[in-house]
């Protein structure tokens, strides 16, 4: 999601009424990679492309043995974004340091 100025939640794709949708998201730049026991995925969107600047939303997953890190950047001129991930009831979620490191607990299922 994609503040800009005095607008809120400017979502990457438009979707209104039974799942139709306009000015759809469209995904590029994939990139696949394994090392040393890493999965990293890479990818970006141009959903943002109608708004001032352009923005591009860049996200990497890197999963391994007992994690997963997740990391977003945002390029483009004037631009705050906000991510927010939904979890289960059964998970805790403790902030570590400045750099916006969660470490996850619970959902043992």
């Amino acid at each position: 999601m994609i503040r800009m100025g005095p607008r809120w939640g400017m979502d990457s794709s438009e979707v209104w009424r039974g799942f139709r949708g306009a000015r759809r998201a469209r995904h590029f730049g994939l990139e696949l990679r394994e090392q040393k026991g890493l999965l990293s995925v890479r990818c970006a969107h141009d959903g943002y492309r109608r708004l001032p600047g352009r923005p591009v939303h860049w996200r990497q997953w890197l999963l391994g043995e007992g994690m997963l890190s997740v990391r977003d950047r945002v390029e483009g001129s004037s631009v705050t974004a906000v991510v927010r991930f939904y979890l289960q009831p059964d998970i805790e979620a403790e902030r570590e340091g400045a750099e916006g490191l969660l470490r996850l607990r619970g959902g043992n299922r």
